[in-house]
């Protein structure tokens, strides 16, 4: 069965689904041209059927109306058209919607693009005495920076200026207390940036969200106190290990502060930066596994099975094994199946949708040590009343 080729379907179609459609064409029938490229007959129908799908996901259809495309990286989610009463179209409707995969493809482009204009950081040496069995962990998360909270609300305080007095001050005060160890292991669980573009609404609901500042101030202040951070890290520790972890508020931003932490410490053999994509990170220290998620996909009573099931032959080469998670901003601790997982609390202070909803807990970060035989030896905690003066945030 021949059948009428639309030129313009060619947009749409892979060049090998393009190459069969034409060979039906110019044959006529699905059986000389089956016979003439050696591809079974069934297989005719089924890319038809494919390119025609991937056109009308494009807003392409004219069969059914459908002409007036999206833009890449657009797709079309629906269309309501009404007709006259003559039966003849008399307007449309077109609804579109993000495509996954196209966003993607631009924004890795856009990645790549940023970090080939960054200027790696010069090496830094190391003045020596870092104990080698050692590791420590600072774990930093659901900073939401770019946050704005109001202390008549929440009590404290909370905006771009604030917020970068106190990390650094939190950071200086854990790393000049821990033990000088061979590594230091700077674990930000996701949340850094409140949110995640232009717009000041969460991700996915798009909830809008009290914001301080625009958001290329926001990633300026970011890149800004990390490398204060990295540097006095790099003071104390012959090593530093970095993973910046992916959270609900700032997905896409957790991939491109990744990329350009990577692309900036390039030339810093002392800085490693954890490059994975998907959001579960895991780090081995001899005796030690250790393993973190923002807990915004697995729930922090089932994250367990999912680290053992994605890190086997981690798991199976320790005996101590942890876990980190942010996103609910209170401390949690619970030990089974072999695994100590802990949920840590946050150095931010409450916006006024946690006021609001009476999500009360208190502000902290915490440093561990972990021994590679013997597994945690010791850890502290910073709040940021001990290291910031007295009514800094009102």
């Amino acid at each position: 069965m021949a059948f009428n080729l639309d030129e313009k379907l060619k947009e749409f179609a892979t060049d090998r689904q393009w190459e069969i459609l034409l060979a039906w064409r110019e044959h006529g029938s699905q059986r000389k041209a089956s016979e003439k490229i050696g591809l079974a007959k069934v297989r005719f129908d089924q890319v038809k059927k494919a390119v025609l799908k991937h056109a009308a996901m494009h807003g392409y259809s004219p069969d059914h109306d459908m002409t007036r495309q999206a833009p890449d990286p657009f797709v079309v989610k629906g269309t309501s058209t009404y007709y006259n009463k003559d039966g003849l179209m008399a307007g449309q409707w077109v609804k579109t919607a993000i495509d996954g995969e196209k966003r993607k493809e631009m924004m890795d482009a856009a990645i790549a693009a940023m970090c080939e204009e960054i200027k790696p950081c010069e090496p830094i040496p190391f003045n020596g005495g870092a104990v080698d069995s050692l590791l420590t962990k600072y774990v930093i998360t659901d900073f939401h920076l770019g946050m704005m909270a109001w202390y008549r609300e929440g009590g404290s305080n909370w905006d771009l200026k604030i917020a970068e007095d106190v990390l650094v001050s939190a950071m200086h005060n854990a790393i000049t207390r821990s033990p000088k160890s061979k590594i230091g292991y700077y674990l930000q669980l996701g949340d850094f940036l409140h949110f995640d573009g232009i717009e000041a609404v969460t991700p996915t609901s798009k909830h809008v969200l009290d914001a301080d500042s625009r958001f290329g101030k926001i990633i300026e202040v970011a890149i800004r106190v990390t490398r204060k951070v990295v540097s006095m890290l790099l003071d104390h520790h012959e090593h530093v290990h970095i993973v910046w972890a992916e959270g609900n508020h700032d997905t896409s931003s957790s991939i491109i502060l990744r990329s350009c932490l990577n692309a900036l410490y390039e030339n810093e053999k002392r800085v490693t930066v954890d490059t994975s994509q998907l959001p579960y990170y895991a780090y081995q220290w001899g005796n030690v596994m250790l393993t973190s998620h923002h807990t915004h996909l697995k729930k922090f009573n089932d994250v367990d099975r999912a680290i053992a099931a994605m890190f086997p032959e981690m798991w199976g080469d320790t005996l101590y094994r942890y876990f980190d998670a942010g996103h609910h901003h209170h401390k949690q601790v619970k030990e089974e199946y072999g695994i100590i997982k802990e949920m840590h609390q946050t150095l931010a202070a409450k916006d006024a949708y946690a006021s609001r909803g009476a999500y009360e807990a208190l502000r902290s970060m915490v440093s561990v040590t972990y021994d590679k035989t013997f597994g945690e030896v010791s850890r502290l905690t910073v709040s940021p009343e001990m290291c910031m003066p007295e009514g800094y945030d009102k």
